[in-house]
């Protein structure tokens, strides 16, 4: 059993948690920010997940093209 059992009660996202916590830098309230955020995890991909929380630079412009290194 985990250590952090004792402090939160085991509830739905328990085995999320416990799965994102065997990433290094996953602790407790990582772990449970990000399976309630994601909530269904189904949803994605490998290559979607990382542009939903951010970890994947994009670019949304309105015009025709994007301005130069000057602007």
């Amino acid at each position: 059993m985990p250590k952090w059992y004792g402090a939160v009660p085991p509830g739905q996202y328990t085995p999320v948690i416990d799965a994102l916590m065997c990433l290094r830098g996953i602790e407790v309230m990582t772990g449970f920010g990000l399976a309630l955020e994601i909530g269904d995890w189904t949803r994605f991909t490998g290559a979607t997940i990382g542009s939903y929380v951010g970890l994947v630079p994009s670019e949304r412009s309105s015009g025709q093209s994007r301005p130069g290194p000057d602007h």
